[in-house]
């Protein structure tokens, strides 16, 4: 088994320094306030740090995320992780920032309200039913973004590179644009959390400028019909 890499296999880390044993950490002796304690000179604390538990192995000395050998997982009966997948990659999944799925369901459901909203009149029902379904999408946004983030980056990079190569390149064979283009977006899912980032960033941005200008659902979704369009242009061997 690998070594912690925070204790480096002590399975213990200087924590904070105690409180005084002597004046309990209040830094005076007696109840003259002004004369300071001898052993921590006054302030409350001892100059050495004590030795605490090391919280990322829990003081086992090793690394609990380093992938352990296939006769050891064999003998504790753990089950072999998935192909391609490390404990590393796992523990990256779990650390996915918060932040960045909270935005996600904010801007999810902002979308859905600015389209659901105006196909709604005054009314009990009405009133509350778009905020409803609108928090709806930002739960679905919030549970699936990670998968919706790789499915978009994979086709966007696919189409846009396999129409380029083809427009630009000029491939004889037809089959090298296409399988060009698949490379390009399996490469680019390497960075798809930066990718989701920008992507994130671009659809808040649009929604407050859609916003701010007063623009309809469906004019929006006529400039997205056309920017679809324009992408997917060369595809057509126009």
């Amino acid at each position: 088994m690998a070594s912690c890499p925070r204790c480096h296999g002590g399975g213990s880390v200087q924590g904070d320094h105690p409180p005084c044993g002597r004046c309990g950490g209040r830094g005076f002796t007696g109840s003259d306030t002004t004369q300071r304690c001898g052993s921590c000179a006054g302030t409350g604390r001892m100059a050495s740090r004590e030795w605490v538990t090391c919280p990322h192995c829990s003081g086992t000395g090793t690394d609990p995320f380093a992938p352990r050998p296939a006769a050891a997982r064999k003998a504790s009966g753990e089950p072999r992780p998935p192909a391609g997948r490390t404990r590393q990659d796992a523990a990256a999944a779990q650390d996915s920032p918060a932040w960045l799925t909270l935005v996600t369901a904010g801007v999810t459901a902002g979308w859905a309200l600015f389209f659901l909203a105006p196909g709604f009149g005054p009314g009990p029902i009405d009133d509350w039913a778009p905020l409803a379904l609108a928090g709806l999408a930002g739960l679905a946004g919030a549970l699936l973004w990670r998968l919706a983030a790789r499915v978009v980056l994979f086709c966007g990079v696919f189409l846009l590179a396999w129409g380029w190569l083809r427009a630009e390149a000029g491939f004889d064979a037809a089959w090298v644009a296409p399988a060009l283009g698949l490379v390009a977006a399996l490469v680019a899912l390497r960075a798809w959390q930066v990718a989701a980032m920008l992507m994130l960033a671009a659809a808040g941005f649009v929604l407050l400028l859609a916003t701010q200008d007063g623009l309809s659902p469906e004019q929006v979704r006529g400039m997205a019909a056309g920017l679809v369009d324009r992408l997917l242009r060369p595809l057509g061997g126009g």
